[in-house]
């Protein structure tokens, strides 16, 4: 009997120390949990927080953009206005020029085209030191040496102008030996490309039909003035002349320079630029002609270039020189253009 209670004694002890031990076991994880929630709420109002920042940041985010979006929307708006003014302003001076030009045809001022260049060339009986001044008092006078053979025909040029696309129009008359003035062509190059835009032709017979100068006759007036309005051509020739081989101009106010270099060769020659870095650049490769009677080539030779103000191209003067009819010399003009670099 002792016995039995000394074990009962024993695990009702045992089952109070369990009972203990469970409670602070619960109250220990009651903790935790506690802590554990309330680490969650923390997170989560800090999360909210976060989210809060994060949508307020987004919001400015898209204000700044719509903000940059209307700005530039705005410059875009007055990009496209001075474009517009620009253009506007461009077509206002073309129209100017044009009105301007057809004053100048109207009010015969067109023969001022003709007799505005009263320099001298030189010919050349075959001694350099023998020179005979060559008034020159209608055509345009390159200041060149003619050499005289059993004659020799010199080109008759009249530059009429330019444009502001590189576009220059003159008119030339065919004369030899054989039949004077034969023809005479109102002549547009593009000088860029170098290739001839329109040329407008009037025969010997058409010649002989007017009644005095070409340019007195109505339906020759008419023709030069159409091609001068649809090329929109500024009649005021070509520009400053200069034998010079060196072309000198100035870009925004800047002086700047280049140096023209002519290489011929049997059959071929090639037009060339340098600058002052020393810099090479062919410009323009051309042929030259062969004279079966003659069994000779023609020749080439640098004349002189025009600078102008109205477009940035120079024109560069060729002056070739072939045989003629019964040993005459025939020379002839070559124009090229050239893009003056920047």
């Amino acid at each position: 009997m002792k016995k039995l209670i000394t074990v009962s004694l024993l695990l009702i002890s045992v089952s109070i120390s369990f009972s203990q031990s469970k409670k602070k076991q619960i109250e220990t994880l009651t903790y935790k949990l506690d802590s554990i929630n309330s680490v969650l709420l923390r997170s989560i109002d800090d999360n909210e927080k976060l989210s809060d920042t994060k949508l307020a940041l987004e919001s400015k985010i898209s204000l700044l953009k719509k903000e940059n979006a209307s700005k530039n929307g705005e410059i875009s708006l007055k990009n496209e206005k001075i474009e517009s003014l620009t253009k506007e302003v461009k077509s206002l001076e073309q129209d100017y020029q044009l009105v301007v030009a057809d004053l100048i045809l109207k009010s015969d001022s067109i023969e001022k085209l003709k007799t505005r260049q009263v320099q001298t060339s030189y010919l050349s009986y075959g001694d350099d030191v023998n020179l005979e001044p060559l008034e020159v008092q209608t055509e345009f006078d390159f200041e060149y040496v003619y050499t005289n053979g059993n004659g020799f025909n010199p080109p008759v040029i009249y530059p009429i102008g330019l444009n502001y696309n590189g576009y220059i129009a003159y008119k030339i008359d065919y004369c030899s030996g054989m039949c004077g003035c034969c023809s005479s062509d109102i002549v547009v190059i593009d000088l860029k490309s170098n290739q001839t835009l329109k040329r407008v032709s009037t025969s010997a017979d058409e010649m002989d039909m007017v009644a005095g100068d070409l340019w007195t006759d109505e339906d020759y007036y008419n023709s030069v003035s159409k091609t001068i309005k649809n090329y929109n051509i500024i009649p005021i020739g070509f520009g400053k002349y200069n034998t010079s081989k060196t072309l000198k101009y100035s870009i925004n106010y800047e002086k700047k320079s280049i140096d023209i270099i002519l290489e011929s060769k049997s059959n071929s020659y090639e037009l060339k630029t340098k600058t002052t870095e020393n810099t090479v650049k062919l410009e323009y490769r051309g042929n030259l002609e062969y004279e079966e009677y003659y069994e000779s080539w023609s020749s080439v030779e640098y004349a002189g270039h025009f600078i102008n103000n109205v477009n940035n191209y120079a024109v560069v003067a060729l002056m070739h020189s072939s045989s003629g009819v019964e040993g005459e010399n025939d020379y002839n003009i070559e124009f090229i253009g050239i893009k003056l670099p920047d």
